[in-house]
């Protein structure tokens, strides 16, 4: 079972590069994360997946953008109350928009690979 769960792991991995990773970059970020990189045929099909999921949740993006820059507005306004000498402004506003891209990017990548597997299912927005 491990092992079954090892390959399962190393696919979510490589599909989520091409997920989050600039198209130009996949091949250099599969390298880094020692996942062989395919051949170019291979490669354009895994990013033609990438972005048919990405696509299928894209009707819940102005919802994950407000959750995404408010989680990262707590997150930064948190933080540099804890610190020493808290964040000027503008490091305060680079933090949060540094952390909410990561936070879209990755609450995008998780629902849509939810989305394709069947954890969820499409409903009426409001």
């Amino acid at each position: 079972m491990t092992e079954d769960n090892d390959l399962v792991r190393t696919l979510i991995k490589r599909q989520l590069v091409f997920d989050l990773v600039p198209d130009d970059q996949v091949q250099n970020f599969l390298g880094v994360l020692n996942l062989t990189p395919e051949s170019p045929d291979v490669a354009a099909k895994e990013l033609e997946e990438s972005w048919n999921r990405l696509n299928n949740a894209s009707r819940y993006l102005d919802f994950i953008e407000i959750y995404g820059e408010t989680i990262a507005k707590i997150f930064g306004d948190v933080l540099s109350a804890r610190m020493e000498t808290p964040m000027t402004s503008e490091e305060l506003a680079d933090f949060i928009s540094e952390r909410k891209d990561i936070i879209v990017l990755s609450a995008t990548a998780i629902i849509s690979h939810f989305l394709e597997s069947g954890l969820l299912k499409h409903g009426n927005l409001i």
